[in-house]
């Protein structure tokens, strides 16, 4: 009896609810991963459908039956440096932690998606409870990590620290590992007539899906 070897050949096809159409040919391993990030969430409203069929060299056959895939985002941050310490200031003295010195927060994606980044500060003067120069905050690079947001639509220039409210500091912080991360540096100055003391203030960061 001569035998004949038979080789299957899988064909998937790939089908996103806003009619783009992927079709994948010449799988032979029973699993398949895609070669790029499957982009439309079910946080969107957005569904995958799939199926497949099989070709033996010969011909393909049925499709089988058609299911679906939902990919959700996973919102996920983290901040390997999470507070800053400025030690002491003398009266009307200025400093930042542009230099390092002290190190600024960090701030990392851990999630799966494109985070926005807000901020939202309680006050830290008794003489400057409301947005001011005094008290102001930008976003920067980790070292290694440029290009790890968008540049242009995040606040990469000192801007007064909003008391009480939210803004949007960093656009779309990626979640790739070699680019997840971001600088957050901060700016005092002591105002005219503020008493000695400790101060302090409360910094909340707020990750939101990118769109």
């Amino acid at each position: 009896m001569k035998r004949i070897a038979c080789l299957l050949v899988f064909v998937i096809r790939l089908v996103v609810t806003i009619d783009q159409l992927n079709s994948v040919q010449g799988l032979s391993a029973e699993n398949y991963t895609p070669s790029t990030d499957l982009q439309y969430l079910s946080d969107n409203n957005y569904w995958y459908t799939w199926k497949v069929r099989a070709n033996d060299s010969i011909g393909y056959g049925e499709w089988s039956e058609e299911r679906s895939i939902n990919i959700s985002a996973l919102l996920m941050i983290s901040l390997p440096v999470g507070s800053v310490n400025f030690g002491s200031l003398g009266y009307l003295e200025a400093n930042d932690s542009s230099d390092n010195s002290p190190s600024p927060f960090v701030i990392e994606n851990n999630g799966t998606v494109f985070v926005n980044v807000s901020v939202n500060s309680s006050a830290i003067w008794s003489q400057a409870q409301s947005n001011s120069s005094y008290y102001q905050f930008k976003v920067d690079n980790v070292s290694g990590e440029a290009g790890a947001f968008s540049w242009l639509s995040s606040i990469t220039s000192w801007f007064n620290s909003p008391i009480n409210s939210y803004v949007v500091a960093i656009d779309s912080l990626n979640y790739s590992d070699d680019k997840d991360s971001a600088e957050i540096d901060v700016r005092l100055e002591v105002p005219p007539n503020e008493g000695p003391g400790a101060k302090s203030s409360t910094i909340i960061f707020k990750a939101e899906l990118a769109e």
